[in-house]
């Protein structure tokens, strides 16, 4: 167990730096190539990624700072708040390439959710839940006792809640289009340029990815406040940096292959043939 400081009550490890720098490094990669694919392709809802990763790399290097100023709030703060509030893009970007999906499958009726009333649900939920994790956070940074900590830990686990119930219901939807679509008789109609089937796999994992971590944020902060996860560092690293770092990675998958100057690629995820009636 790591040594801990307190800041009004609220108990925190000190951090390390070393994972943190490498870490962030991988990020920076990762964002870098995720914004050279949007730009490349110009599917523009890869800026929620790309936005995702700027958060994570923010977050982890003021994480690193914090193992040389363990005496200063502010690294701490940065830190707490980005490396948290970075999924809610990624989140995001999992909504908008759901229905850059079926959109493009030309079968929109086969969603679960009427096509005109998937991302208002989900963008209403996203921005619910970004609006209570961000307050919470904030909450939590500025807390100068036990129980405002904990008031705003509650109000994180709010956010967070409805996060994972919309989390399950892209599943659903995502299970649902999966299985219709795949029904014999429009198996083969589908483009086979779309790589329907593997996008939605890799949506799929992405999804698992984005659960894991969630639940794992509602254990910490249903738990004491000095609870395990404060006492681990390991715990941040594991069951949410490195969770989202593979989000990322699984994600360079969603841009199309080939050359993004290709009039038929861009602004859409991918374009089938216009002329093609199926």
């Amino acid at each position: 167990m790591q040594n801990s400081e307190a800041f009004y009550g609220y108990y925190y490890s000190v951090q390390t730096s070393g994972g943190a720098v490498f870490l962030a490094v991988v990020f920076l990669v990762l964002t870098l190539g995720h914004f050279w694919k949007v730009i490349t392709t110009q599917n523009w809802f890869g800026l929620a990624v790309v936005t995702g990763g700027i958060f994570e790399f923010v977050g982890l290097s003021a994480r690193a700072c914090s193992h040389s100023t363990p005496n200063v709030r502010a690294p701490f703060n940065i830190q707490v708040v980005f490396i948290f509030l970075a999924p809610i893009f990624f989140v995001l970007s999992m909504h908008l390439f759901l229905h850059r999906m079926i959109s493009a499958s030309r079968y929109k009726s086969l969603s679960l959710i009427k096509d005109t009333s998937l991302l208002p649900i989900f963008c209403t939920n996203d921005l619910l839940s970004s609006i209570l994790q961000a307050v919470g956070v904030g909450y939590l940074v500025k807390a100068r006792t036990r129980s405002a900590a904990t008031v705003a830990r509650y109000v994180m686990l709010s956010g967070l809640t409805i996060q994972i119930l919309s989390n399950f219901l892209l599943v659903l939807c995502l299970i649902v289009f999966s299985l219709r679509v795949n029904s014999p008789y429009l198996a083969l109609a589908v483009d086979p340029n779309l790589r329907l089937n593997t996008n939605l796999r890799w949506l799929g994992a992405c999804s698992l990815l984005i659960v894991v971590r969630n639940i794992t944020r509602m254990v910490e902060f249903h738990g004491s406040l000095e609870g395990y996860f404060e006492a681990h560092e390991w715990t941040t690293y594991i069951l949410d940096v490195i969770l989202m770092m593979l989000f990322m990675g699984f994600t360079v998958s969603w841009y199309p292959r080939g050359s993004g100057n290709s009039p038929r690629l861009r602004n859409n995820y991918p374009l089938m043939p216009r002329s093609r009636n199926l």
